[in-house]
């Protein structure tokens, strides 16, 4: 189903909900998706919260029928939603834990607490078939766990990832992976990751997808995405070797998607044609 054209991701012009019963059951190891979640951004597909709730509420009974025994849920949200979403996911999914993702940079509102992280809940169908997180976070998050004076030196985060951490000179392991995220800063403002441009207003980082991905796929497996999007979660998906799905309503960033994937390809195959497949 990803490989399509002969290559490792598919992306699916339409409405997740006509969609998504196209797909085989059972085919699926990860449900990695950023839904609407009625922040207004304006984007097509937005709703307000009492909306957004019912779309994903209502798509729970076909991610219970596409997830493998043993397969992951992650959605990222916020506030508005949160609460009232894990109670929906509990009812149907196992629910394993619940992310915080703080960043930095954020919108002032002088009138309440300045709101600076998002949710992410997980869940699995069954027990987690698959777990491979990084024993690591990043440099400042693992200082945190040792004595101030502690010296630390780079250690790989995976081998051949390139990416590195401080990691106490004497131990033989990496720090685990916590449930707080502080090392991965928003794509807009002052502290977005700077090479990688916004192309849609609630575009998530890549790295944040790219943790969840091989966390919660093997190696080969398959991701689906039913909100794309701009793509994130197939370039993550390309990265970590895993093949994928993603399904988004608006043409524009089905575009935005396939030539984000076409690039990442590029460094390591030919270039491939730009093209959409229509379920």
């Amino acid at each position: 189903m990803a490989e399509d054209n002969g290559k490792p991701y598919t992306i699916l012009q339409g409405d997740c909900r006509e969609v998504l019963p196209t797909l085989e059951a059972g085919s699926v190891d990860l449900i990695a998706t950023d839904p609407p979640y009625g922040a207004g951004k304006g984007f097509a597909g937005d709703r307000n919260v009492q909306e957004a709730f019912a779309l994903v509420t209502g798509l729970l009974p076909e991610f219970v029928r596409l997830l493998k025994p043993g397969g992951c849920l992650y959605l990222c949200c916020d506030y508005r939603l949160y609460a009232r979403l894990e109670l929906a996911v509990r009812e149907v999914l196992d629910w394993q834990d619940t992310i915080i993702w703080a960043y930095r940079w954020t919108r002032f509102n002088p009138q309440t607490w300045v709101r600076s992280y998002q949710q992410i809940l997980f869940a699995s169908k069954g027990r987690p078939a698959y777990w491979g997180a990084p024993r690591v976070l990043s440099a400042d998050s693992t200082r945190a766990l040792w004595p101030p004076d502690t010296k630390l030196k780079p250690t790989p985060i995976r081998p051949g990832s390139g990416e590195t951490v401080g990691r106490r000179s004497k131990d033989t392991e990496t720090a685990p992976a916590r449930n707080w995220w502080d090392d991965l800063p928003i794509v807009d403002g002052s502290f977005c990751h700077r090479n990688e441009p916004r192309q849609h207003p609630t575009q998530k980082p890549e790295k944040l997808m790219q943790r969840i991905v091989g966390a919660s796929c093997p190696p080969g497996g398959l991701v689906l995405d039913p909100f794309l999007g701009s793509g994130t979660t197939l370039v993550a998906a390309l990265r970590e070797g895993r093949q994928s799905v993603g399904i988004e309503l608006d043409p524009g960033y089905c575009e935005i998607a396939e030539a984000r994937c076409r690039a990442e390809l590029a460094n390591r195959t030919e270039r491939l044609p730009l093209e959409v497949t229509a379920p």
